[in-house]
C-alpha cells in the first residue's frame, strides 16, 4: 500500500500550481521539447508496431511496453501508481479470436533452441522439427501447427539467432531442463532421414552427461546444499548406462510435482557446475 503523502505547505502548493499552469499553457512545440525523451521512446515503439511482426518480438509485447511507459510517465507526473492498469488489461482484454497458437512464447523459444542444437550436431532443420514433434507427441500435428513451428523458427533466425549462448549448455539450462518433458517412446521415425536427428539427440545428451560427470566431484565437495537440492540428478550420475538417454529418461516421474522437481534439479545442477568450473578450487 502506498504511504500517505507528507503535508505540503501552502507556499509550496502555490508554487506547484503555478508550475503546472505554466506547463499546461505551453505550445505543442514547447511540450515536445520538454518531454523529448518520452516522445522518442513512444515513437520508437510505434515504429516497431509499424514493422512486420516477429514471433520473438510480438506486437503485443510492444503494445504493453508502451502501456508500461505511459504508466511510468503518469506516475512521474502525478505520483499515482497505476501499475494495475496493464495488469488488468492483460487479464481482461487479451483473448485472441480464432485458433490459439499451439505454443506459448517460452515454449516457442525452447522449441527453437532444441532445433538449433540438433542442427548444430548434424541434423537438418526439417529432421529436427519432425523429431521435436515426435518427442512432444505431436506426430499427428495438423498442417497449420506445423507451419506455425516452421514460421516460428524462421522468425527465430530473422532475429539473429541462434546465438552462441543459445547453443551453449552453460547458458541454456532452463531450456535444456524443459527437454525432460519429452517422451522418447516415439524417438525413432519411420524414414531413414530421421536417423541423423536421433543421432544428434543422443549426441547432445552424451555431451551433457559427460560434463555433468566431470563436474560431479567438485560439486559434491564444494556445494553446501549437496545432495539435497540436486535430488534425482545424483542418482542419474551414479548410474552407468550405455545409452546417454537412459540417464535422463529411464525413470519417468510419477506426478507433475515430480516432473517439476526433476527439471528444477537438472537446471540447478547445470548452473552450479559451470559456476564452479569458472571458479576452480585454489
Amino acid at each position: 500500500m502506498d504511504e500517505e503523502p507528507a503535508a505540503v505547505s501552502r507556499q509550496r502548493m502555490k508554487q506547484l500550481r503555478q508550475a503546472w499552469a505554466l506547463v499546461s499553457e505551453a505550445s505543442p512545440e514547447e511540450r515536445k521539447e520538454l518531454f523529448r525523451d518520452e516522445y522518442e521512446y513512444f515513437n520508437q515503439i510505434k515504429q516497431q508496431l509499424d514493422e512486420p511482426e516477429n514471433r520473438f518480438h510480438p506486437h503485443s509485447s510492444s503494445a504493453f511496453q508502451a502501456i508500461d511507459g505511459l504508466v511510468l510517465f503518469y506516475r512521474r507526473l502525478t505520483g499515482y501508481r497505476a501499475g494495475w492498469i496493464p495488469e488488468k488489461l492483460l487479464e481482461h482484454c487479451c483473448q485472441n479470436a480464432g485458433r490459439q497458437p499451439k505454443y506459448d512464447l517460452d515454449t516457442r523459444e525452447t522449441n527453437c533452441i532444441f532445433i538449433s542444437m540438433m542442427v548444430e550436431r548434424g541434423a537438418s532443420e526439417t529432421q529436427a522439427m519432425k523429431l521435436l514433434m515426435r518427442l512432444k507427441g505431436d506426430n499427428a500435428m495438423s498442417s497449420g501447427h506445423l507451419r506455425e513451428l516452421q514460421d516460428t523458427y524462421r522468425d527465430f533466425k530473422r532475429s539473429g539467432r541462434p546465438s552462441p549462448r543459445d547453443l551453449s549448455i552453460k547458458y541454456t539450462s532452463h531450456n535444456i531442463a524443459e527437454f525432460l518433458k519429452f517422451s522418447i517412446s516415439n524417438l525413432e521415425g519411420e524414414d531413414a532421414a530421421s536417423r541423423k536427428a536421433v543421432s544428434a539427440f543422443r549426441q547432445f545428451f552424451q555431451e551433457l552427461i559427460d560434463v555433468m560427470k566431470e563436474s560431479h566431484d567438485v560439486i559434491a565437495k564444494r556445494d553446501r546444499s549437496y545432495p539435497e537440492i540436486f535430488g534425482c540428478v545424483i542418482d542419474w550420475l551414479n548410474a552407468d548406462y550405455e545409452d546417454p538417454l537412459d540417464y535422463f529418461f529411464a525413470h519417468e516421474p510419477l506426478s507433475p510435482a515430480a516432473s517439476n522437481a526433476r527439471r528444477r534439479a537438472l537446471r540447478e545442477y547445470i548452473n552450479t557446475m559451470y559456476a564452479f568450473r569458472e571458479n576452480p578450487i585454489a
